[in-house]
């Protein structure tokens, strides 16, 4: 027999597949309202039919976008290129699961869950009134005012514009990053990844002395080697993550053109990425007597202390690219 035909991704479908995990990893939907967006953007189901929940249930399961072969012998590493990472593939399993953000259909409020009043602590509530949308508080008797979205957000970005480092702050970021061993962190990062994999091998061994002894049916016995798989393959992807790590850690010339492109970023990005990118550069954001708080994250004001770049922000290279993706908006 001959070798069967590798695998690829349509270039046409591929980013819109990709859009459902980008989409529902933020928790603002459910099977069924995502199918609707993505039924506008243009995403097909099978044979070019209009797509249907089934179609976006079974993308979101499906671990061939993360790189893995599901037959019914079990998973396996598969050669074709994946599109979206293992990390991103066992995040939405958790979410789809409930354990870990609560899916929401109905008024995704751009500031839900990120604003708290300055007076009693309790977040701010969202709510629709006629043509504008408001945040207040809701703890009895607290007289601190509610406020309009679009006003909050002009605060917003009059904050992030004023976020910038002076010449003298980066000369002594450079001067500490240079007296620092740049290595010792990442080493000891390596060997809890060494441990980890060693941990899951050891699992493993265990899995299969169960499966021999028929102490486990065969259905689980795949299911449980599946998810190891999963998880060594986790592991490689941290080793790769931490392998760029090094290299680029001893600039942060990444960092400052981030933090310089920052007001050009948030404009320029879908109300999730403002909502992703809020809750890292600021670490509080509170409400008092008409005015917005904002206090910027520890990696601002430490960026040698705390890890080189925040996690999950967008990398300098898409901050550098938003003021073009602006001028270019029609």
């Amino acid at each position: 027999m001959g070798e069967g035909q590798l695998k690829t991704l349509c270039p046409k479908k591929a980013p819109l597949v990709k859009e459902v995990f980008d989409r529902y990893l933020t928790g603002d939907y459910s099977i069924t309202s995502l199918t609707e967006v993505m039924r506008d953007r243009g995403l097909t189901g099978y044979y070019g039919q209009p797509l249907v929940r089934r179609n976006v249930e079974q993308i979101l399961r499906n671990p061939y976008y993360c790189g893995q072969l599901k037959c019914s012998r079990g998973v396996f590493q598969g050669v074709h290129k994946p599109l979206i990472t293992v990390a991103t593939f066992q995040a939405v399993q958790k979410i789809k699961a409930g354990r870990h953000v609560k899916k929401q259909t109905k008024h995704r409020y751009l500031f839900r869950n990120l604003i708290s009043c300055g007076l009693c602590g309790r977040t701010l509530t969202g709510e629709r009134q006629k043509a504008h949308i408001y945040y207040r508080c809701h703890g009895r008797d607290c007289p601190e005012r509610s406020y309009r979205e679009d006003i909050l957000e002009t605060a917003i970005r009059a904050a992030i514009a004023r976020i910038r480092w002076t010449d003298d702050q980066i000369a002594s970021f450079r001067r500490k990053l240079a007296s620092r061993d740049l290595f010792a962190d990442q080493d000891a990062l390596g060997a809890s990844l060494n441990l980890r994999a060693a941990d899951i091998q050891t699992r493993q061994s265990r899995l299969t002395d169960l499966f021999v002894d028929g102490s486990i049916s065969d259905a689980e016995y795949q299911m449980r080697k599946g998810q190891l798989k999963l998880d060594l393959a986790r592991i490689d992807e941290e080793r790769v993550e931490l392998g760029e790590l090094k290299k680029r850690q001893g600039s942060l010339d990444d960092l400052i053109v981030f933090v310089s492109s920052l007001p050009d970023l948030y404009a320029a990005s879908m109300p999730s990425q403002k909502r992703r990118l809020l809750k890292h550069v600021f670490d509080t954001r509170r409400t008092l007597a008409g005015n917005c708080i904002l206090t910027p994250a520890d990696w601002f004001n430490d960026p040698v202390g705390t890890p080189p770049t925040p996690v999950s922000l967008p990398a300098a290279q898409d901050a550098q690219s938003a003021p073009a993706t602006i001028a270019t908006k029609k």
